[in-house]
């Protein structure tokens, strides 16, 4: 009799112990169906899935003879824009080299390339000088918009904390675009980027590695150490490792210089070729001799890489 009771009492716990798994899986389940399967996307990949392709407005002359177009291409569904400025003369046998140029923050982005009366001339005033620079060069210059800016669409990603990564991707895109247009030079293409778009080009820098032959830094923002040191995933600054120009006044109120010697340090201790051009002003963009130099060491080094 007690050997049943026993046996009864033992069943009894062994049923109370399966109950309460059935019961804990069956609140696990449903757990899981009320969590969200996925999370949105906060850190956006550097590179677009699906190469853009550039479709060509007409070209209009300047009084200089440099060949203005509109360039339109879209990235991640949203149109984007970028100018298209073309040298004078005659295209060399290899075909134009380029410049792909990365403008920096801009307060109102949708008035970025506009005159104070609202008309559209891109790059803008600010800018227009430096690019220009380089097309009377002879190098053809790409200046893409950026979602948001001008008549680009994407305004909501210009208020977002990761504004510059996104911008990047815009810029990548645009490479995209350049490698297939006919009459350049593939082999030298080189990215030059002024305040903010030092951080747009370290952003696109794995879309960039082994595409670009150099690359120019103005008044760089900052770069995070997880981009420089190559630990901050795919888009690692580290990644892209063509010889690196930098530009900086020594008091620069906006970007301190502070910002050039960090990419300095980097670049020494990864061992990858590097200039630094220290300029006493306190110019953001620079202007007149600092600006006459800063292009020479520029065109010196252009004219070396890729051949």
């Amino acid at each position: 009799m007690n050997t049943w009771n026993c046996a009864q009492r033992l069943l009894c716990r062994v049923l109370l112990t399966l109950m309460a798994a059935v019961g804990v899986l069956a609140q696990a389940q449903t757990q899981a169906q009320t969590q969200p399967q996925t999370q949105p996307q906060t850190q956006p990949q550097t590179q677009p899935q699906t190469q853009a392709r550039f479709v060509l407005g007409p070209v209009s002359r300047d009084g200089q003879g440099l060949g203005h177009q509109l360039a339109s291409y879209p990235v991640d569904g949203l149109q984007q824009f970028a100018l298209l400025l073309w040298p004078a003369g005659n295209r060399p046998a290899a075909g134009w080299p380029v410049v792909l140029f990365a403008h920096g923050f801009h307060p109102e982005p949708r008035n970025y390339g506009r005159l104070a009366s609202g008309e559209t001339s891109r790059p803008g005033d600010y800018y227009r000088g430096l690019v220009t620079a380089y097309a009377r060069a002879g190098f053809l210059v790409v200046a893409p918009d950026y979602r948001g800016h001008n008549d680009s669409e994407g305004a909501e990603y210009t208020r977002r904390p990761l504004a510059a990564r996104w911008y990047a991707r815009d810029y990548a895109a645009a490479l995209d675009g350049v490698e297939g247009l006919e009459g350049i030079d593939r082999a030298r293409v080189f990215a030059v980027g002024h305040s903010m778009g030092g951080s747009v080009i370290a952003h696109a820098a794995s879309a960039l590695a082994g595409r670009v032959r150099a690359v120019s830094l103005w008044s760089t923002a900052a770069v995070s150490r997880a981009l420089t040191a190559g630990d901050g995933g795919p888009g690692g600054f580290a990644a892209l490792d063509a010889p690196l120009l930098l530009h900086h006044g020594v008091a620069d109120p906006v970007t301190p210089f502070a910002n050039a010697q960090d990419l300095v340090l980097a670049r020494h201790e990864q061992g990858t070729p590097y200039a630094l051009y220290r300029y006493d002003t306190d110019a953001h963009l620079l202007e007149g001799e600092d600006l006459r130099k800063a292009l020479e060491l520029d065109f010196e080094a252009f004219s070396t890489s890729g051949h």
